[in-house]
């Protein structure tokens, strides 16, 4: 179960206690959305990172808090 099950929760976060079905389409769809955004190259060095703040916000990270190695 190991990489998939990593790689789900790398993608999407993984699930919220009492988050319904619906609620976790939504924030990976927006995961999703926000880092094709990202990529796009469209952005200036502050719009990458809100988009960054806003990808963590989602995914349960906390932008500010310290690399783990």
């Amino acid at each position: 179960m190991g990489r998939n099950k990593d790689d789900f929760i790398k993608a999407t976060g993984g699930f919220r206690f009492g988050e319904p079905p619906e609620a976790f389409k939504k924030r990976v769809e927006k995961i999703q959305t926000l880092e094709t955004l990202f990529k796009s190259g469209t952005l200036d060095f502050d719009e990458l990172e809100l988009v960054q703040r806003q990808i963590c916000e989602l995914k349960g990270i906390d932008f500010d808090g310290p690399d783990d190695d």
